[in-house]
Formats: structure tokens, C-alpha cells, sequence
């Protein structure tokens, strides 16, 4: 069997602090990597335990594959393979079966760095609030044999509630993590145990293709994405909030990943000029991030973080936008 493991990083076991999850800070080189790696490294032993005869590793946290170097790749065990030449599409032609790593809780929960792909974008499917998790299910079709992250998201599965999840963070709040476990060493061991008893059981595991979906999007900078979230088949429906329709998430020309990242795109363009300048690709190119960069980039991410945040962006909350004062956008 061919797994592939996707990962992000909010919901990994043993990160301490809010700067551990992005390579502005020193703490993301020192520790945030190596705590990462741990339980990427552990899932990966456990599925090659449990019987899997290939494992691959999509990076999705942060810009994602080789522009955020979140994995320490020299650490990966035999039989193991980062890609960064397909994506989450592409894991129904490539894999047989996905396991979800370091994953989060959607925008609007209380929990840890919680989000729905980045700042001012909340989406629902079919009335029900949507997360990462969900999505990549959606997008790659083949069965999720387990996901682990934080406890949060194991409250708001949704349709993905059969699947096994292993909750290794807790949080005092959004800036505050908290390990469920003692030690790395603790939580790498619980990592592999249940890596290798999801891919024994990925017999009971299915692909998920609902039908006749509505999926909505609120979003902060809406009048500036009215345009392109057009284009991409969002029809408007109040100051904040646009939907589109499909009969499934595969339809001819995938129309609902492809108005996931109009929205993306749209609610991404306040805050693009937060990393400018910035070249994420070793800890020494790192550090030629401008200081006054750093001061406004470091002011806004500890704002985001210490934002109790809405569930969804009514009209009524749009002005206050997510980590954001007046005149930064």
C-alpha cells in the first residue's frame, strides 16, 4: 500500500510557543523543525510497521513545498519521500491512502493558532463550518487512514468523525500551546502506535465524494475579492459572504478547489506585503529579513495569534480585520 502523509505544523505534539511555526523566528530553525520532523518521522515508522511499501510527504504549512523548508529532510527514515512535485490533487494518482499529521482546528475555535487556511477567510460546506483537514480529504479522494493534531479538531471532524484521530496538543489559547504528552520521546512512541494501527485497519477506510454541495466563503476584504472570486464562479450574497454550487467536489474543471484558491488569493492580499523580503530557504537567508519587517510582521502574526477571532465574518464584524490595524492593509 502507498501512503501518502500530508502535513502542517499548529497541530504538532511537543511546540511550546507561537514562534516555533514560521521562519521569521529563530525558534522555527531551533526547535519548531525538529518537533515537526519528530512526529512526521514517527507517523512515517508506523506505517512502514503497519505494512505500507511507500510513504510519501506533501508539506502544506506555510507557503508549503519548497518554499517553507519545515522538514529536516536528512532525518527521514529509509523508504520515505518528500514530494514536491505533486499535490493534494494528484494524491488519488499517486496513493492508495493518506495520513493527515500536525493538523489544526478551523477559524473561530479558541484553540492554538486556528485558522482556515489563513487570516479573514472562514468557508462552510452544506451548512456546516470547514476545515483543512476536510478539504484535503475532498480534494484528494482516496481513504484517510487517521489524522493526529490538536484536540480542538477533534471536535469538529464532521463527515471525517469515523475516521481515527490522536489528539498530542491541548491549548491554554490561540498564542499558547500545551503538549499532551510528557516528553517527544512519549509522543513520537503514541505517533508510530497509531500510524501503524491505521494502516492495519485501512480496509475500513473510504474516499469521501459528497454530492450536490454548497459551499460558502466569508471573507474580511470582500470588495476588493468580489472580482476575482467572481471569476472563479463565487456569486456574491452580502457585504462578506459569497457560495458556489456543485453537484460534487470532482466535477468537470473542479470548480470548488479552484474557488478555494480564489479565495485564498483574495483574503491573502492584505497581509502579502507582511512577508516580503523575507527568503525562508535556510535559517542563514533568513536572518536578512529586514528589522523593521520583522517588528511589523512579528506585531501582526502575536495580533492574529491573541485574536479571539469570529466563527464566521458577518457584514456586522468586517471591519475588524483579523491581526490587523487600520492603514496595514
Amino acid at each position: 500500500m502507498r501512503v501518502a502523509i500530508i502535513f502542517d505544523m499548529e497541530g504538532v505534539a511537543q511546540l511550546r510557543d507561537f514562534a516555533e511555526l514560521c521562519p521569521i523566528y529563530e525558534d522555527y530553525w531551533r526547535t519548531g523543525r525538529q518537533k515537526l520532523t519528530s512526529d512526521v518521522t514517527a507517523a512515517a515508522l508506523g506505517l512502514l510497521d503497519g505494512g505500507a511499501t511507500e510513504v510519501a510527504i506533501l508539506n502544506h504549512h506555510g507557503a508549503g513545498e519548497i518554499e517553507w523548508p519545515n522538514l529536516i529532510t536528512d532525518s527521514l527514515p529509509s523508504g520515505v519521500t518528500k514530494i514536491d512535485d505533486w499535490y493534494t490533487p494528484e494524491l488519488r494518482d499517486h496513493a492508495d491512502a493518506v495520513l493527515q499529521v500536525g493538523c489544526h482546528a478551523r477559524g473561530g475555535s479558541p484553540s492554538f493558532a486556528s485558522h482556515t487556511i489563513l487570516p479573514g477567510l472562514r468557508l462552510r460546506l452544506n451548512g456546516e463550518l470547514f476545515n483543512e483537514s476536510q478539504w484535503w480529504a475532498l480534494t484528494g479522494t482516496v481513504p484517510v487512514l487517521g489524522i493526529v493534531g490538536s484536540e480542538a479538531l477533534g471536535a469538529e471532524l464532521g463527515f471525517l468523525s469515523d475516521v481515527p484521530f490522536l489528539a498530542v496538543q491541548s491549548g491554554v489559547d490561540r498564542r499558547t500551546p500545551r503538549p499532551m504528552f510528557a516528553t517527544q520521546d512519549e509522543s513520537a512512541a503514541a505517533i508510530r502506535a497509531f500510524a501503524r494501527a491505521a494502516v492495519r485497519d485501512a480496509g475500513k477506510r473510504h474516499g469521501y465524494s459528497p454530492h450536490d454541495l454548497l459551499l460558502e466563503a466569508s471573507i474580511q476584504n470582500s470588495d476588493d475579492a468580489a472580482a476575482p472570486m467572481g471569476a472563479a464562479g463565487w456569486v456574491r450574497t452580502s457585504r462578506t459572504e459569497f457560495r458556489i454550487q456543485a453537484t460534487d467536489w470532482r466535477a468537470d474543471g473542479e470548480p470548488m478547489d479552484t474557488a478555494i484558491y480564489a479565495a485564498i488569493d483574495a483574503a491573502w492580499a492584505p497581509y502579502s506585503w507582511s512577508l516580503e523580503g523575507l527568503d525562508p530557504s535556510s535559517e542563514a537567508s533568513s536572518r536578512s529579513f529586514p528589522r523593521d519587517a520583522f517588528t511589523r510582521t512579528d506585531k501582526v502574526f502575536r495580533s492574529w495569534a491573541g485574536d479571539p477571532m469570529e466563527q464566521w465574518i458577518t457584514p456586522q464584524i468586517a471591519a475588524r480585520w483579523e491581526g490587523l490595524e487600520t492603514g496595514q492593509a
